[in-house]
């Protein structure tokens, strides 16, 4: 006897799913948010290779990295850093700010969309039947179909495939 398929969730059903995912994951949001945060802060105007010409001398390799811009504001950096308080006060805003992104609908464009629908995908194929790559590649078929078929297919695709068709000379 032939198992009777299920019906293919409905678009509501897989954003409420997605929210719901998203929710479970705004203090891994705001912890990120606080990583970004402290690197641009450490390595944000870290210096680029000096020119030849610039660095001739102990003296000027000294000047070219102690006088800079990051060299100068690296101890007021790391102290915040280490303060138990600012990292505190950094996480709850971070906190603040992605279920901010909840509440008004915008986290879509600012949660990490493969932590989020990996999961989703499982619900949308809703088996177990290969690993999770192959059902990933199955999934992005799935959406390139429906692309193709409702003429949706972003411009920046069709000019990748273009520009590769002419590289390999087809």
């Amino acid at each position: 006897m032939q198992r009777e398929r299920e019906a293919a969730p409905q678009k509501e059903d897989i954003r409420a799913r997605a929210e719901e995912l998203a929710r479970g994951r705004v203090w891994w949001r705001a912890c990120r948010s606080v990583l970004a945060d402290y690197r641009c802060r450490l390595v944000g105007n870290y210096p680029k290779h000096p020119k030849v010409e610039e660095v001739g001398s102990l003296a000027e390799a000294d000047r070219f990295l102690r006088d800079g811009d990051w060299s100068q504001s690296f101890p007021a950096h790391t102290a915040h850093l280490q303060d138990v308080g600012s990292l505190a006060a950094d996480l709850a805003a971070a906190h603040t700010v992605q279920y901010g992104h909840l509440q008004d609908g915008t986290w879509t464009h600012h949660f990490s969309g493969k932590e989020v629908f990996r999961h989703v995908r499982g619900y949308l194929f809703n088996q177990n039947y290969a690993s999770p790559e192959e059902m990933d590649g199955d999934l992005a078929k799935s959406v390139a179909e429906w692309q193709v078929q409702n003429s949706a297919v972003p411009l920046e695709l069709v000019e990748l495939k273009r520009v590769l068709r002419q590289r390999v000379g087809l």
